[in-house]
């Protein structure tokens, strides 16, 4: 029984690390996206975005 428990909470403590990384992993990302975006957003970002192929003045 207390084979039972030890390896439910292993698992448990694995899946709650899981999570965590996936958290931070998509808030990494997040990250990446808004700083791109706010680049872009700008007069300055606007001109080396194009240059870049990023932004298209289609919006």
């Amino acid at each position: 029984m207390n084979q039972m428990i030890d390896s439910f909470e292993e698992k448990n403590r694995q899946s709650k690390k899981m999570e965590e990384n996936v958290k931070l992993s998509i808030a990494g990302l997040s990250h990446d996206l808004r700083t791109t975006l706010t680049l872009c957003s700008t007069p300055a970002g606007d001109h080396r975005c194009e240059e870049e192929g990023e932004l298209s003045k289609d919006y």
